[in-house]
């Protein structure tokens, strides 16, 4: 288990070894070379080493920005709020990582004191469970005395049984005055009761009613209203949502293939990333969906597409293969009474990517567990790479052997 885990663009390796140095010079354990040992995956080693790390530093740079790697270890180390963001080149810090403050460590130099350093020092020891820094080994830092100046009055608790004696009589006030107030209270019920029972008239002044047509009775009203409420609300509704039929059927898609999906759902992508930028839309509004929770929260049914989700998916990000394990233990335990879960296509996922970010950061509905942040779909991008719809982003993605979520469609 290390202390600090560093997140950084591999050409920027060497600058990344002198911060790591720096850093376990201060005491700290510190996580940064990303050889894998033999028989391990790089996204495990990766995943095992961010879960163990109790701070998670990201090094920006002109490389880091454009990574994809880069982005989902500063997300982890965000969402764990544990993240400390330096930059080490003069770039713009990725939007969704622009409000957390990054020290400014472009021209610091590994032998000398610096103040964004020191800084940056100070903002890895405040986080919880990291250890405080060694002192520098030249530190002759002067021990403080304690000057003794005389003991403080001491404030004379009251004798045990005064106090004793104290609680057992607010006590016994307490449960007297409830006592007699419940007392009250059960007689004018009970007044009330028997009045309207033996005065009917009276109950227009104690239960007011609404005014019954002639001929009609009370009973009569009551199932007119229950009739109207479940008639007259739902064909308007109905009328004003429109209906999209989306490919259900798994596909292997390029980037033009998805360009032109994006295109003509006029889904929101953002260009903000180079990766994103052959297939962006970023004046899409999205589809115009029309959710209900279903099933005591668990599920989100879409009356806009027909398609029923998951109102969470998996607690953590897995492999394409633990994927699909997901998905068949929900079938088998039945999950919200339904055996036909499915991981979504690319165009069924980007039915819930949403132009603007809600209070949780992520550009999906609220109605929606925000944990998701990236999920995985049955799409492919090439023969061991699939797509994938990332929420914490605002994009559409077709990478290899990456680390999503689950979120699954019926």
């Amino acid at each position: 288990m290390s202390d600090i885990f560093i997140s950084y663009a591999t050409a920027d390796r060497k600058r990344a070894k002198q911060i790591a140095d720096a850093l376990a010079e201060k005491g700290w354990s510190v996580w940064w070379d990303r050889r894998i040992p033999p028989g391990k995956t790089f996204s495990r080693v990766i995943k095992q080493a961010i879960d163990e790390a109790k701070c998670v530093v990201v090094l920006w740079s002109e490389n880091s920005v454009e990574s994809d790697w880069v982005h989902i270890e500063a997300a982890e180390g965000a969402k764990r709020k544990i993240l400390v963001p330096a930059l080490i080149e003069e770039v713009k810090i990725p939007f969704e990582f622009e409000r957390i403050h990054a020290a400014s460590l472009k021209d610091w130099p590994t032998s000398t004191s610096h103040t964004a350093f020191d800084e940056f020092i100070r903002s890895i020891g405040a986080l919880p469970g990291v250890p405080e820094p060694a002192a520098p080994k030249n530190s002759s830092r002067p021990t403080m005395k304690r000057t003794a100046v005389g003991p403080k009055p001491a404030v004379k608790p009251a004798p045990v049984k005064a106090r004793q004696t104290m609680f057992s009589t607010a006590k016994k006030m307490f449960v007297h005055d409830s006592y007699r107030n419940y007392k009250w209270f059960v007689f004018v019920i009970a007044l009330v009761s028997a009045l309207g029972f033996f005065y009917p008239e009276l109950r227009q002044f104690f239960l007011p009613t609404r005014p019954v047509a002639p001929g009609l009775t009370s009973k009569d009203v009551v199932i007119a209203v229950a009739e109207k409420k479940s008639t007259s609300t739902s064909p308007a509704r109905k009328k004003s949502v429109t209906r999209y039929k989306l490919r259900k059927k798994a596909l292997t898609l390029s980037k033009d293939n998805v360009k032109k999906m994006v295109k003509k759902y006029d889904y929101y992508c953002t260009d903000k990333y180079s990766w994103s930028k052959p297939h962006s839309n970023p004046k899409g509004k999205g589809l115009v969906n029309d959710f209900t929770i279903q099933k005591n929260g668990k599920v989100i049914y879409d009356a806009a597409t027909g398609l029923t989700w998951q109102q969470s998916g998996s607690s953590q990000y897995i492999l394409f293969s633990q994927a699909q394990t997901f998905i068949k233990q929900l079938n088998k335990n039945n999950f919200a009474g339904y055996s036909d879960w499915r991981l979504p296509t690319l165009e069924e996922a980007m039915s819930l990517m949403k132009s603007k970010r809600n209070s949780a950061g992520a550009f999906i509905d609220p109605v929606f567990d925000a944990a998701q942040r990236w999920i995985w779909t049955a799409d492919k991008y090439s023969a061991s790479a699939w797509w994938g719809a990332y929420f914490a982003f605002g994009v559409c993605n077709g990478n290899v052997d990456r680390l999503r979520y689950v979120r699954a469609v019926r």
